[in-house]
């Protein structure tokens, strides 16, 4: 188990946690809501450290942005509002089109997260927020279990480990979400909540549109190259995710649904003839229908 740092990282550090971090998480981060889901788009780990005195002009985003103070202190201002000054552990949450600017008053870095707002509701969830901030920012306090929750994924990023990229897919998931239930009212867009049952990730998605694809499939030549590109995703991300999720790669899954069919078929009354069973399953020789066979159950087909 990784050390958790007991404080923040030096500047060197949070650079050196952005590089590992985009290597080993997982891409695709979603909180859904009942007719809007909030994708995360971006992660913008301090790659600037500001000076004291450095400043921007009144600007305005397109996706929801949160501004987490990782270190020193800024004052955020809305256009014609009373700006607030941040420190460590403090965080603004930024609704879509809102114009604000930021300052820095002592030298440090800021962590931005930028949310894309999806769905029918979209336009509904954008005016209450906009309506309740009444065109300001909303500013939070310190808290100690989101600050921690940003040492967690400094320990996994830095010192890798088994399982290092879900460990940080899931804690960059736990420090996104935190940040949200900080926004008062979000829970009117949720009518029902589920119980703390395991969340199905996007991991799960891939890998069961792979599986449905192999299934529907299995009877013609497919390669591991035509469920990739059914997927949308590349072969060698896919191939991780089934080792990951199922320890083993998607050709010997689909080995494994082809296996399974050519039994349920030798299993039938009169049997088939066991040319007819391999040829229908997808297999090209009987030489590697027989061997994947007995592999896999102990016993050759014509024994069935």
């Amino acid at each position: 188990m990784a050390a958790i740092p007991e404080k923040s990282l030096d500047t060197h550090q949070l650079k050196k946690l952005g590089q590992a971090y985009n290597q080993q998480a997982e891409p695709q981060v979603r909180f859904e809501l009942d007719d809007v889901s909030l994708v995360l788009q971006r992660v913008n780990w301090g790659n600037d450290v500001y000076k004291e005195h450095s400043f921007t002009d009144f600007h305005k985003h397109a996706l929801l942005q949160i501004e987490y103070i990782y270190s020193g202190v800024f004052m955020l201002e809305a256009e014609n509002r009373a700006g607030r000054f941040l420190s460590e552990g403090m965080f603004a949450l930024i609704p879509p089109g809102i114009v604000h600017r930021w300052r820095c008053v002592s030298e440090g870095a800021m962590i931005g997260v930028e949310l894309m707002i999806e769905g029918e509701g979209r336009s509904a969830f954008v005016d209450y927020f906009a309506e309740r901030c009444g065109c300001d920012l909303i500013f939070h306090s310190a808290d100690e279990t989101i600050h921690r929750t940003v040492r967690e994924m400094a320990a996994s990023a830095l010192q890798p480990q088994l399982w290092s990229g879900q460990l940080c897919s899931s804690l960059l998931m736990q420090w996104v979400a935190r940040m949200l239930l900080k926004l008062e009212g979000i829970e009117q867009f949720k009518s029902r909540v589920e119980a703390g049952l395991p969340y199905r990730t996007h991991m799960h998605d891939i890998c069961a549109v792979a599986a449905d694809y192999m299934h529907d499939n299995y009877t013609r030549n497919i390669k591991a190259a035509d469920i990739a590109f059914h997927c949308g995703v590349s072969q060698g991300h896919l191939n991780r995710l089934f080792h990951t999720l199922y320890k083993e790669s998607m050709i010997n899954r689909l080995i494994g649904i082809r296996l399974e069919k050519a039994l349920q078929m030798l299993q039938q009354k009169p049997k088939p003839h066991v040319k007819e069973v391999y040829l229908s399953c997808g297999f090209k020789s009987n030489e590697h229908f027989t061997r994947s066979f007995k592999k896999r159950y102990g016993f050759v087909p014509k024994d069935v």
